[in-house]
């Protein structure tokens, strides 16, 4: 009723033959009347309030984990649906009016802003329970292990790191689109307005949008930190490698051991969950920095084990030079691999199924610095060249 009146104004001004004639009508008392029926700030409130209240009750309606979106939009959560909808009823022609530009702007930076702040608590809730979660598996025991219990609780994981995922998705989508607001839902409605502030329009949208993408940092450094720790945990089984060829007769190893196998099963989950739902850079940044960590621990872990099996062979070689002194001829060599050449061979072939993994995601082993010193590390001590 307010355009349809306004329009109708227009109309009957064009009418009047002088710009002088029509300020004279615009000062009438009639018209300032006519004019003040429309209570513009209260109209703007009651819609401030129907975008304001289903958009918070979206963000904070987490109960279940954040529902999924509902339709499909491009995005993941229905978080981030409701974010776009609302952003575009602050111009729709239905809601928009032009005096209230001023109003309808503000509550669009706002409607941003408050999704950031959304981005930001739930990065923290999220690391958080995943904090929880690996704090719980690593005080158990095997005796208190329970396999279905195990399965629940990793299913659980598994959905934790789907809304992380979900988040980074939505985050790109919503920060392209962002971009285009103004050409979608503004720029029919601006045709009042001067160009100069029209273009302050689209260049405060291209920086909010690049502000929505600066909340990707921590999210992706969350998916660092869970993945880190994950595998750190079975890759510290390394050091039970010793245990398993000392004095047991068992034969040189042509293979991994399984432990490397459970170390790589956490990455490799996340990847088939993310494939295809974030960008391809945002997964490499990940997994080159999940890589880098694991490789630095797992270099640690396996220098202590090879330093040990160093120290113990060198310690056996002293008594057998002080025991063989005493007889004639010395002994003869043999050829038959010793307990601490299996294990160093042991060791060095759950290496190259870490470095298998590590090209499997199109990187080169050389691009990884930290494995790069564990290679050559595992491949000198297999040569017997490993000095602590």
């Amino acid at each position: 009723r307010y355009k349809q009146s306004m329009e109708f104004l227009t109309s009957f001004e064009k009418l009047l033959e002088s710009e002088e004639r029509r300020e004279t009508f615009r000062n009438g008392s009639d018209y300032q009347n006519f004019l003040e029926l429309w209570n513009l700030p209260v109209y703007f409130q009651i819609r401030y309030q129907e975008i304001g209240l289903v958009m918070e009750s979206s963000l904070n309606d987490n109960g279940n984990g954040l529902p999924l979106a509902t339709t499909n939009k491009g995005f993941r959560l229905a978080a981030s649906e409701t974010v776009w909808e609302s952003l575009l009823k602050c111009f729709n022609s239905d809601i928009f009016l032009f005096p209230l530009l001023h109003r309808f702007w503000k509550l669009c930076l706002l409607i941003m802003s408050r999704h950031r702040t959304f981005i930001i608590e739930t990065t923290k809730d999220l690391k958080e329970r995943l904090k929880k979660k690996d704090k719980a598996s690593a005080s158990k025991t095997s005796a208190q292990s329970n396999q279905w219990k195990e399965e629940a609780e990793q299913d659980e994981i598994n959905n934790e790191i789907k809304i992380v995922i979900f988040l980074l998705n939505d985050i790109d989508t919503l920060s392209s689109r962002i971009k285009t607001l103004y050409s979608v839902a503004i720029e029919d409605q601006m045709e009042h307005l001067p160009e100069e502030k029209r273009n302050l329009i689209i260049e405060t949208l291209e920086d909010q949008s690049i502000k929505h993408l600066e909340t990707k940092t921590e999210l992706m450094n969350l998916i660092v930190e869970y993945l880190t720790t994950s595998m750190i945990l079975p890759l510290k089984q390394v050091t039970d490698t010793p245990r398993i060829y000392r004095r047991t007769n068992k034969p040189l190893p042509t293979s991994h051991q399984t432990y490397i196998v459970n170390a790589c099963a956490p990455l490799l989950s996340f990847t088939s969950i993310a494939e295809k739902k974030i960008d391809d850079t945002d997964l490499q940044f990940i997994l080159k920095k999940v890589f880098s960590s694991v490789s630095s621990q797992y270099l640690n872990f396996t220098f202590e084990v090879l330093s040990s099996v160093h120290k113990m062979e060198e310690s056996l070689k002293r008594l057998k030079r002080a025991r063989d002194r005493g007889v004639q001829g010395g002994s003869n060599s043999t050829n038959v691999a010793s307990d601490d050449d299996k294990i160093r061979s042991q060791i060095y072939f759950d290496v190259l199924y870490l470095e298998n993994q590590i090209s499997s995601f199109s990187f080169s082993s050389t691009e990884i610095e930290s494995f790069s010193k564990l290679k050559e590390m595992v491949q000198n001590a297999k040569e017997g060249n490993f000095s602590p």
